[in-house]
């Protein structure tokens, strides 16, 4: 998608499932600066969206504060309650929920068309929703010495 950079927070054993997005230079793979939830949060943090199923790191990204929006299936956890695009327990968050069950398809193309949206507003005077001065994630310098940062 133009204006944008898709980066993988995804770790072993699944993250082979990427692999072959990675290959196709679509997908830059994080994996290999991720030791703990610690550098998870530190790297999304550097990020302007986070885009993710139910996971550890869709929760993570919310409790930081930081743009996430989550796919659902049609029949979510009960933490999403029902018929809302938003979450009571993180104000940053929008939900993309299946209209039927196993219609990914809708919700992916529902999550592109709010992206294109998001990166190319209709009128220049409308702001992203999220990180309004970037239009394309940056990787953090991480050296040696910002290992362990907060596991003191």
């Amino acid at each position: 998608m133009l204006g944008a950079a898709f980066y993988s927070l995804q770790v072993a054993p699944t993250a082979e499932f990427t692999g072959e997005a990675c290959n196709r230079n679509t997908l830059i793979s994080l994996e290999n600066l991720i030791r703990d939830f610690s550098d998870t949060a530190a790297l999304i943090a550097q990020l302007d969206l986070v885009t993710s199923l139910d996971t550890s790191v869709a929760h993570l990204a919310g409790a930081l504060a930081c743009p996430v929006w989550i796919l659902l299936p049609f029949a979510p956890d009960w933490r999403w309650l029902i018929e809302r695009d938003d979450s009571p327990w993180y104000p940053t968050l929008r939900l993309f929920r299946q209209p039927a069950p196993g219609d990914w398809s809708s919700v992916v193309h529902s999550v592109r068309a709010a992206l294109a949206d998001a990166l190319h507003p209709a009128s220049a005077s409308e702001e992203a929703p999220f990180n309004k001065n970037k239009t394309e994630v940056k990787v953090p310098p991480f050296s040696a010495d910002m290992r362990g940062v907060g596991n003191r």
